[in-house]
């Protein structure tokens, strides 16, 4: 299974809230959602899981000890349901995460519900936790 098969399976469900901004290989997808001002959410698939996940904010060295505090309240709240957060370096910046693992068998509107939640999530956690910051 391929990306591109997933997007296709998925079709009206996903491409009516989601621009399909690019494909990388057969394994990547960039979106962007029309419901929540366009946000990029990438869509990774793996012999098993689809992970959907997108950036935060830079982590900043002088504001680090807050931000990671305040993931940490939000991990344990349960305030931001079927979301994880995490770091990862992207072209030698550290980035805070937020993402979503499903199986790649999972119903094509589960998916959906996912990528909502994820995206819903994103903004919360920005909205909440990281205008102060």
């Amino acid at each position: 299974m391929t990306i591109e098969t997933v997007i296709n399976n998925l079709g009206e469900q996903l491409t009516s809230k989601y621009n399909v901004k690019e494909i990388f290989g057969d394994n990547v997808a960039l979106l962007h959602s029309t419901n929540f001002g366009d946000l990029p959410v990438w869509m990774v698939l793996s012999e098993s899981s689809i992970t959907f996940k997108t950036k935060l904010t830079d982590v900043n060295p002088e504001t680090e000890a807050l931000a990671t505090k305040s993931l940490m309240y939000a991990m344990a709240s349960n305030d931001f349901p079927q979301s994880s957060f995490g770091i990862e370096e992207n072209d030698g910046v550290e980035e805070y995460v937020i993402l979503g693992v499903l199986s790649n068998d999972s119903k094509p509107e589960v998916i959906i519900q996912e990528v909502d939640i994820l995206s819903a999530n994103a903004i919360d956690v920005m909205e909440t936790f990281f205008q102060q910051i």
